[in-house]
């Protein structure tokens, strides 16, 4: 029977066994950290490690605080602050697509034709993501896409006319005080090494850095992503409103395929946040995740899940690059068993009015 030891256990035991490198794992509800434990030769739980694809999560929010304001309408063609973006036939592509995945674009030929991340500046990226051809028509299909996160990220530049790293501070970070969330790491032993990393050398990894790469170039800890989590529990407060909240979770490629090279699936997708459903890529990628359930992974081996039905946070940090292991999947698993347990078994003691 699982118990909120287990996936400490778990995780404890595949750094052990050197399948990870190190890793910090977080349990929190709605008010408090319920335990927090890191394993490994050096991290330690205020450890700094780069969170690759949770930094989407973070930005969407930046950009639905500004579909609140009326800077921005989920529904309007990228063209109107980027108009340099209609080449190619994308005249027709809206911000809804790029925040869902189903924008089309082609993320194999952006990174051929100038848009890496470890290479290019801001300008090369956009040009590349301008110049880049559709796979298929917006809306059309889901096909999971890294550069789509450069276009949000200069959507918010052109609409406040700030730095969109500024605009991140400003309406995500600060107010759940993120402070150790950022795009540039500090130069401490607190930060986690990135093992196998998307850079080849310290001047790629430099570049990597100043692009402030939005798609995946966060650093952060495991207690300030457990802040954004918590946040997620109340409902958005007190960065979004719950009608913010609600459109962000809610699953919006229902029915639209995902086209891999290993055949056709149901894709599971919010904005900004995976869901869970029963026939993914992996088979049943729900596990024991619930529909109402929602979160992100990076290719760090870093996750992110919120379960609001059963007031759970869980976060796990690890810095090993495009791993492809499953001890986090385990780890969720046994904490959702827990947790659910536990609070079934409160509601059954609980004294029945009389």
């Amino acid at each position: 029977m699982a118990t909120l030891d287990t996936p400490f256990e778990i995780i404890s035991a595949a750094v052990a066994r050197e399948v990870l490198p190190s890793g910090v794992l977080a349990v929190a509800d709605a008010e408090r950290v319920l335990r927090l434990e890191a394993y490994g030769p050096v991290e330690k739980p205020d450890s700094i490690f780069l969170i690759a694809s949770i930094t989407k999560p973070i930005v969407a929010t930046a950009v639905m605080r500004l579909v609140e304001e009326g800077q921005l309408l989920l529904n309007e063609c990228v063209t109107r602050l980027i108009p340099e973006f209609d080449v190619n036939g994308k005249d027709d592509v809206r911000v809804w697509h790029l925040l869902t995945h189903t924008s089309g674009l082609d993320e194999n030929w952006i990174s051929l034709n100038g848009g890496d991340p470890a290479r290019a500046d801001w300008q090369q990226m956009l040009n590349a993501v301008g110049h880049a051809p559709l796979q298929f028509r917006p809306g059309s299909r889901y096909a999971y896409c890294n550069p789509s996160y450069f276009l949000l990220a200069e959507l918010i530049r052109r609409a406040t006319g700030r730095e969109y790293a500024e605009v991140l501070n400003d309406l995500v970070l600060e107010p759940l005080e993120m402070r150790d969330t950022s795009f540039t790491p500090p130069e401490s032993r607190r930060v986690a090494t990135v093992h196998d990393p998307p850079w080849s050398d310290d001047g790629e990894r430099a570049n990597w850095i100043r692009l402030r790469n939005p798609s995946g170039g966060l650093w952060s800890t495991a207690s300030d992503l457990v802040r954004f989590g918590q946040m997620l529990l109340h409902r958005g407060a007190p960065v979004l409103s719950p009608a913010a909240f609600t459109a962000m979770t809610s699953l919006h490629t229902e029915g639209l395929p995902n086209v891999t090279p290993s055949g056709t699936y149901a894709s599971y997708y919010a904005l900004g946040y995976s869901k869970s459903g029963p026939h993914g890529e992996r088979g049943p990628s729900h596990e024991l995740r619930s529909h109402e359930g929602f979160g992100h992974g990076g290719a760090t081996g870093t996750y992110l899940w919120v379960e609001p039905a059963l007031e759970l946070v869980f976060v796990f940090l690890s810095n090993r690059w495009a791993t492809d292991d499953d001890t986090f999947r385990r780890a969720l698993n046994a904490t959702i068993a827990w947790r659910s347990r536990t609070l079934s078994t409160r509601t059954e003691t609980r004294p029945q009015p009389t």
